[in-house]
């Protein structure tokens, strides 16, 4: 996961070596199965969104603001 500004935008590396964008605030991804079945998926999201989420959760990434959760 890489966090290069400050802001909702995340960029995501897949296993298979492809980047997705993550945006926390719209709760959306730019992965092949969000662009498929992001309608079904709502609030659950996709491994991307749920991965970018707890790890901002746990403190591992920092916050859209540039902050650490503790």
């Amino acid at each position: 996961m890489q966090f290069a500004e400050k802001g909702p935008i995340y960029e995501v590396l897949s296993e298979s070596g492809n980047t997705y964008e993550v945006d926390i605030d719209e709760g959306r991804c730019s992965c092949p199965d969000w662009q498929k079945r992001g309608h079904i998926l709502g609030q659950k999201g996709c491994k991307y969104l749920r991965r970018t989420t707890l790890e901002i959760a746990t403190g591992q990434i920092p916050q859209p603001n540039g902050t650490f959760t503790r």
